[in-house]
């Protein structure tokens, strides 16, 4: 599957970005998924609704796409963008999904295997609060209650 930004779905269109970014506040395409602000879909959803007409409201319907970029990483694991990027060089992520107009993107499945999992509930850490040791967190509130020790299952 190929993911595309609003320059991308500009050339299939064949429009420019202005008139993507319209057709994207009027609701007339409206986006399958977010990332770092930016719009993206399917490229075979732009190809689709090219051919079917372009009309409003008939986006062809797609499954869940849920894609998270460097911001989201950083506030699902309450660090900064440079801490997620330094993981990233140091080989302690997975590689991305997707690089799409510069942003890495990974799947939310992804995602979620590099999330660190309750002791108490078994599942993956719902996020509601957290100690930090000189601005780092050291440990997570899960919703069940439970306190788990940052210790994120990244890459080996």
């Amino acid at each position: 599957m190929t993911l595309c930004s609003t320059a991308d779905a500009a050339v299939i269109l064949g429009i420019d970005e202005d008139q993507v970014r319209a057709l994207v506040r009027n609701g007339t395409l409206p986006a399958e998924a977010r990332a770092g602000g930016a719009s993206l879909w399917r490229a075979e959803t732009i190809e689709r609704w090219d051919r079917t007409g372009r009309r409003p409201g008939t986006l062809p319907p797609s499954p869940r796409l849920e894609v998270w970029g460097v911001k989201e990483l950083a506030r699902r694991f309450r660090v900064t963008d440079h801490s997620v990027k330094a993981w990233r060089l140091k080989g302690k992520l997975p590689e991305p999904t997707w690089t799409v107009a510069g942003m890495i993107l990974w799947d939310a499945d992804a995602v979620t295997e590099m999330t660190p999992r309750c002791d108490g509930c078994s599942l993956p850490v719902d996020i509601v609060d957290s100690e930090t040791t000189s601005g780092r967190p050291t440990r997570l509130l899960c919703s069940c209650g439970e306190w788990v020790t940052m210790t994120p299952r990244l890459a080996a």
